[in-house]
């Protein structure tokens, strides 16, 4: 059975979709032949693809802000190529710390005002200022959230259809999207006889927003009750967090959705810590997807799953 690895990206400006795969392959595969080297032919061999919305991204934010969609490739490609001179070893706190700029705004941005779901919930100007983009995915005026979950629906269901062996990688509202279309295809009629057995074999979150309470309270099949809340076709679940990532502060997702191995729904559900070293934009910025692909855990993560 083929082996397949969806990703799907997170909020935010984003380059054009090739080259935002290029920088996703490059991190991780980067990271497996750096720790784990007996399985770099097997990430050869396994189909890439990712669900790409950041032309949708674009689109909203530059309405939303009057300004142009920046070019940042070379910024993210140095960022990558920084983060390959770090030895596995390496990539814990005393690196962190000493990051250029390094990131303790993020953690006194967070404490000050608790959580993006509180800015979500209470409705505060800095939610449009820090994440316009998940407020809009909620928007029920807006078709935003259904134009990205149709794209999520798509390539996942033609990779059901053909009998994948999927691992699915998700950044910050990437997670958002992955969770609501994983529930809407194990839950709902118009799909559960047709994939409801069909299985995620493994799916990793990296810096997802899903542990705050209001952020819960939006995603799809919260208002059910039982097993029925949650999707039943994730096989196994890790959530990568990032120290300073504002986007998931609150961090550990296994106290939150123990529900769904009680139920049997999944096999397990595990955090991991980790520091992200990135830079961007010459800050440290513990958001970053590329620092979260190239990071220890994921790499081995992925490998263990290859």
């Amino acid at each position: 059975m083929e082996k397949t690895i969806l990703m799907v990206h997170g909020r935010h400006w984003k380059p054009v979709k090739d080259q935002l795969l290029d920088l996703w392959v490059d991190a991780m595969r980067f990271g497996i032949s750096r720790d784990r080297p007996e399985k770099l032919a097997a990430f050869d061999a396994a189909k890439k693809m990712m669900v790409y919305y950041g032309d949708l991204s674009n689109e909203f934010l530059a309405r939303k802000t009057g300004k142009p969609v920046p070019n940042r490739v070379s910024d993210r490609r140095l960022s990558l190529e920084r983060l390959k001179r770090y030895r596995a070893e390496e990539f814990g706190e005393l690196a962190y710390e000493m990051l250029p700029g390094q990131s303790k705004w993020n953690d006194a941005l967070a404490r000050s005002v608790g959580s993006l779901a509180k800015l979500l919930r209470l409705g505060r100007p800095a939610i449009e200022l820090y994440a316009p983009d998940i407020r809009e995915y909620w928007n029920q005026d807006s078709e935003f959230g259904t134009e990205l979950r149709a794209r999520m629906l798509d390539a996942l269901t033609s990779l059901l259809h053909d009998d994948e062996t999927l691992c699915v990688i998700s950044h910050s509202l990437g997670a958002i999207i992955c969770y609501d279309i994983f529930w809407k295809l194990s839950r709902t009629g118009e799909y559960m006889h047709r994939f409801g057995s069909r299985k995620i074999d493994f799916w990793i979150t990296l810096g997802a927003p899903l542990a705050d309470s209001a952020i819960r309270k939006n995603l799809k099949g919260f208002h059910a009750f039982g097993p029925r809340r949650y999707p039943s076709n994730v096989r196994q679940w890790l959530n990568i967090w990032a120290v300073d990532d504002y986007l998931c502060h609150e961090e550990e997702l296994s106290a939150d959705f123990h529900d769904m191995v009680e139920y049997g729904l999944t096999e397990e559900i595990a955090d991991r810590k980790i520091y992200n070293l990135s830079v961007r934009n010459g800050k440290s910025n513990p958001h970053c997807s590329v620092g979260y692909l190239i990071h220890p855990e994921t790499a081995r993560a992925v490998a263990d799953w290859l």
